[in-house]
């Protein structure tokens, strides 16, 4: 489903956070990357919520001690749970995931297995057949 210029879907079987990003790739995409408030509350509200629980990895690991997306931008908006990101106990918790209840942000270590959200970007050449390239583009075969 579009939001803005970018389709999602989130897989429900799980895998380590590694995994999730080659299996986002494989399919032209990659984990989600968000960039406002508002697009969390798109992804939350219209993919997580009807899941019920649990928690979807995104696309921000920590590289060099700060937190990058698979793109290799520096993260320059969050939406961190209270408390985090935190490395509990030492753990080496580099990977990020989604919380299913509320939409925050966990570090976590990254062999965890989760279910998790993959993106693609929409490439427009002409506004008058975009609606033919939305229902196309954005059936990720994932």
């Amino acid at each position: 489903m579009p939001f803005l210029d970018s389709c999602y879907k989130i897989i429900t079987d799980t895998k380590t956070w590694e995994g999730s990003a080659l299996d986002c790739e494989s399919a032209g995409a990659h984990l989600v990357k968000f960039t406002s408030q508002e697009e969390v509350d798109y992804l939350h509200n219209t993919f997580l919520l009807p899941l019920g629980s649990g928690s979807v990895w995104i696309g921000l690991n920590l590289k060099n001690d700060s937190f990058y997306w698979t793109d290799n931008t520096k993260l320059n908006y969050s939406n961190w749970n209270d408390g985090e990101p935190n490395n509990y106990g030492g753990s080496n918790e580099d990977c990020v995931e989604m919380y299913v209840s509320n939409g925050r942000w966990n570090d976590l270590p990254c062999n965890y297995e989760k279910a998790y959200a993959c993106e693609r970007g929409m490439l427009i050449a002409h506004n008058y057949i975009k609606e033919i390239i939305l229902i196309s583009y954005c059936n990720l075969s994932v």
